[in-house]
């Protein structure tokens, strides 16, 4: 999608590393997962929330197969708000991964919740072409309007 050289696999905290690349002349950070009490500088905490001040715009994975999403996204914001509360208040974008894996049932919960919680929703599998292009399209429209 961007050309970053981010390590992809099928578990949690895959990205260990920042990684920057390119889509449509925008760069895009992929940026580890952040865990409870990184605002508090646990595991690499303030190194990453560092990198995410300078950012316009905040992306959420979330895959459609974790376990509980709501904790999942609620760990996040809460982390982002302990750092700097200005880093909840950027323009996000929750995308929500792995749809293949999901039932339409779960999808539609995930985006229920979410929808109140993010900006933009966007529902994407690795498995489908046109998600992928759809979902690229559609970050770029909504960084080009923030």
């Amino acid at each position: 999608m961007n050309r970053a050289k981010s390590k992809v696999a099928d578990y949690r905290f895959t990205t260990l590393e920042p990684h920057l690349g390119e889509m449509y002349g925008y760069i895009i950070a992929d940026i580890p997962g952040l865990i409870e009490g990184a605002s508090e500088n646990k595991g690499l905490g303030h190194k990453f929330l560092r990198h995410i001040k300078r950012t316009k715009v905040l992306l959420h994975c979330i895959p459609a197969d974790t376990e509980d999403f709501k904790k999942d996204f609620e760990v996040i914001m809460d982390e982002l708000k302990k750092y700097d509360n200005e880093l909840a208040k950027k323009p996000q974008i929750a995308i929500i991964t792995k749809a293949d894996t999901a039932t339409e049932e779960r999808i539609h919960e995930m985006s229920e919740y979410l929808k109140n919680k993010a900006d933009k929703i966007e529902i994407v599998s690795v498995l489908d072409d046109k998600m992928i292009k759809s979902l690229r399209d559609s970050l770029a429209n909504f960084v080009k309007e923030k």
